[in-house]
C-alpha cells in the first residue's frame, strides 16, 4: 500500500511505458527487484551473491555504510549497517535499459528529466553549493526528484555537445534512487 501511495504521488513521472521498454526504475522505491528498505539476503536472494565492493564508510551515529556491485558495477547497492542488519539505502545504475514508467534512463537528455514535476536541476557550475549525496558529497551536474519519508532519485547527468566555456545539453549517465541516512 505505501508504495503505492508513493508513486502515486509522483504524478507525471509514471505515465504510460515507452515503446519497447520494461519499467525497472520506480523513483524513490527502488531499481529492478531492489526495493529500499530490503535486507541484505532479500538483495541477495533477488540478485545473487554481489562481485564487488565498491564503498565502506563510517556513518554517522556508529552505523556503517557498505556498497556492493553487480554486473561488473553497472548496478549497485548501499546498505546500512543499523544494529547488525544491512539494509539497503541507496540503489543505481547506469544500463541503458532500465527506465521508468515514461521511459527515462540512461541516455536520456535532460529536457526529459526537467519535465517531471517537482524535479530540481543543478547544471553548469549550479551543483557547486548543491552536491548529492550518496553517501558522501559529490560534485558534477544533476537533477534531484524528492518523494516521500527522505527518498530522492537522483539523475546524474553528463555534457553532451560542449562549448568554449559551457555545456550545448546534457544528457543522464547514472539513476541513482535513495533514502536519507
Amino acid at each position: 500500500m505505501k508504495r503505492i501511495l508513493l508513486v502515486a504521488a509522483l504524478g507525471g513521472v509514471l505515465a504510460a511505458p515507452a515503446a519497447g521498454s520494461k519499467v525497472t526504475i520506480f523513483p524513490g522505491v527502488g531499481i529492478g527487484k531492489v526495493r529500499l528498505g530490503m535486507t541484505f539476503t532479500q538483495v541477495q536472494k533477488a540478485l545473487g551473491p554481489p562481485q564487488t565492493v565498491n564503498a565502506r564508510k563510517q556513518l554517522s551515529r556508529n552505523r556503517g555504510y557498505i556498497e556492493y556491485g553487480w554486473n561488473f558495477s553497472t548496478f549497485w547497492v548501499g546498505f546500512v549497517n543499523t544494529k547488525g542488519v544491512l539494509h539497503a539505502a541507496l540503489i543505481g545504475t547506469d544500463l541503458r535499459r532500465e527506465r521508468t514508467r515514461s521511459g527515462i534512463g540512461v541516455g536520456s537528455p535532460v529536457a526529459r528529466v526537467t519535465a517531471i514535476p517537482r524535479v530540481r536541476c543543478f547544471l553548469g557550475t549550479a551543483w557547486v553549493n548543491h552536491p548529492y549525496f550518496d553517501p558522501e558529497p559529490r560534485q558534477g551536474s544533476h537533477c534531484v526528484l524528492r518523494a516521500a519519508e527522505g527518498r530522492s532519485t537522483i539523475f546524474v547527468l553528463k555534457c553532451v555537445g560542449a562549448l568554449d566555456y559551457g555545456c550545448r545539453g546534457y544528457a543522464v549517465v547514472k539513476m541513482i534512487v535513495r533514502t536519507s541516512f
